[in-house]
């Protein structure tokens, strides 16, 4: 079928295995279709598809053969089928302020496998149903469909640029790399067919948990979800643990009005303070996890506050009430879309996060961030393999370091070296710490004309792990100050998350015993 279509000419758009999801009118403007077909002077055209080498109607009911089977199978009526998409399609259309009516919308059915006889034309008119022998005429078998309908389109180029952005979202990922560290850096990166499966049923279904390691892509897929949402005009929040992450977040977003970009305490604070509430002078602990989320709730259904959609990331910092706090924040908890992306190896905080049980879960496991030497490592945490873009880089390099004496002598010759004999930038390394203490006596000296900073100042930076998790750098250089050496999993995901930032180069600075935890040989 795709590739008999293929051979249409280029005035022809084809989309495939298409999905959408109207949100403000609720679940009867969902739709999908198998193809879709554009054209400037025809519309529209909607094709149902019935797999199959053989279709019986028996008394009404359709069923279908296969020969690989020899079994019947039920099948709908893919004339019922194609029109409802039809008009499910019209009202999307419509809801997203597309001119409808200058863009008919056809609809037809095919049965690719099989031959089909004049009977069927009892539950739909033959002219617009295409068999197994129509498909090496495309040209021919759609005309014939076209001279049916009789309807004639003239859409705007700025209108099919908008129903192709919307029928049919790039999955292609630009990064924003500054510069090139290595070769193998540059250019776009492509989701993987995973990522890309991962993406498409998230068009098709309103709850889902997308689990993947570090470097999997999973931010990618969260804020491109979310750009899609605000396309078709609906308010979505994208919320996250981490400041920093929500910073880099909202830069990506500027200007957007229909994405609200919030940390979870951020946004408990603002609704608060719309409501005109003030948290504690000195929250404790148990307002931070427990009293928090009430307070969201409370504050949201006094502000009147929804979003259409909601999109979590970080989901392993977030605590089931967390989650329950923000499913509050919709005008319809069953049916308002709602995505949470984790990583289960990066939890820090022990808040025992989940989602219902119910909800679908698709994994990711190729890791699009690092080269194949820090890919390699970062897997090693964990005792774990992971499939990756096949691209090399330097070799990960670890420096023995004698946790407690605070010296940064080491770190400023790393540093050092990258800056002024490999010629890498300030703003392409970054200097990270399990030991807050550690980071700060860093900022407090400057490498030639150079000082150490926090994220988002001019300079190289410095910070906590945990302060920088979600982000990512070209060179890292990890400093683990601990002198715990277990090999718990709490434990573990502190270095893991410090090396997973690194793309191209990681110096890793560490205790013996530490190297031997995280699997270092």
């Amino acid at each position: 079928m795709r590739e008999s279509l293929e051979r249409l000419n280029d005035e022809w758009t084809i989309f495939h295995s298409v999905a959408w999801q109207s949100l403000r009118n609720g679940r009867q403007g969902d739709g999908e279709a198998d193809f879709i077909l554009m054209h400037p002077e025809h519309g529209l055209i909607v094709i149902e598809v019935k797999g199959g080498e053989e279709i019986i109607i028996e008394d009404g009911q359709w069923f279908s053969r296969h020969s690989q089977k020899g079994t019947l199978e039920s099948i709908k009526n893919p004339f019922t089928q194609a029109t409802a998409s039809k008009y499910a399609l019209l009202n999307y259309l419509k809801e997203l302020s597309i001119p409808t009516n200058t863009v008919p919308i056809l609809h037809g059915v095919c049965f690719p496998g099989a031959t089909v006889d004049k009977s069927i034309g009892t539950y739909g008119p033959l002219e617009i149903v295409w068999s197994k022998n129509d498909l090496d005429y495309p040209a021919e078998m759609v005309q014939r469909l076209l001279n049916h309908w009789k309807e004639n389109a003239h859409i705007a180029p700025a209108t099919m640029k908008k129903i192709r952005q919307l029928l049919a979202p790039t999955v292609t990922v630009k990064r924003r790399l500054k510069d090139d560290v290595t070769d193998s850096e540059r250019g776009l990166l492509q989701l993987t067919d995973q990522q890309v499966h991962a993406f498409s049923m998230l068009r098709k279904i309103r709850k889902a948990l997308v689990t993947g390691g570090a470097g999997t892509g999973k931010t990618l897929l969260a804020a491109h979800r979310a750009k899609l949402f605000s396309q078709e005009g609906h308010q979505v929040l994208l919320v996250c643990y981490n400041t920093l992450l929500s910073r880099w977040l909202n830069e990506e977003f500027d200007g957007d009005p229909n994405v609200t970009v919030s940390t979870f305490h951020s946004l408990c604070f603002s609704e608060m303070a719309a409501a005109s509430k003030s948290p504690p002078p000195e929250p404790d602990d148990l307002w931070w996890e427990i009293d928090a989320p009430e307070s969201l709730v409370a504050a949201a259904q006094a502000n009147g506050t929804r979003f259409d959609a909601i999109i979590v990331d970080e989901g392993q910092d977030f605590s089931r009430d967390w989650i329950a706090a923000l499913s509050m924040m919709t005008p319809d908890d069953e049916n308002t879309p709602f995505y949470v992306f984790a990583d289960s190896h990066q939890e820090m905080y022990g808040r025992n996060w989940g989602i219902p049980d119910h909800w679908p879960v698709f994994p990711l496991d190729t890791n699009c961030r690092n080269t194949n030497q820090i890919a390699e490592r970062v897997s090693g945490v964990f005792g774990e393999s992971i499939k990756t873009r096949g691209i090399d880089g330097p070799p990960a390099i670890h420096y023995d370091y004698r946790p407690g004496s605070g010296s940064t002598a080491l770190v400023e010759q790393v540093v050092e070296r990258l800056l002024y004999e490999e010629g890498l930038r300030p703003d392409q390394i970054t200097v990270l710490s399990d030991n807050k203490t550690y980071i700060e006596s860093l900022r407090e000296i400057g490498i030639g004309e150079y000082s150490f900073t926090e994220y988002g100042k001019v300079g190289v930076v410095a910070e906590t792990i945990k302060r920088f998790k979600g982000l990512e750098s070209d060179a890292v250089i990890l400093v683990l100050a601990s002198t715990n050496n277990d090999d718990s999993a709490c434990e573990l995901s502190m270095p893991y998350v410090g090396m997973s930032r690194a793309k191209s180069l990681l110096f890793v600075l560490s205790s013996p015993g530490m190297r031997k935890a995280i699997g270092w040989k």
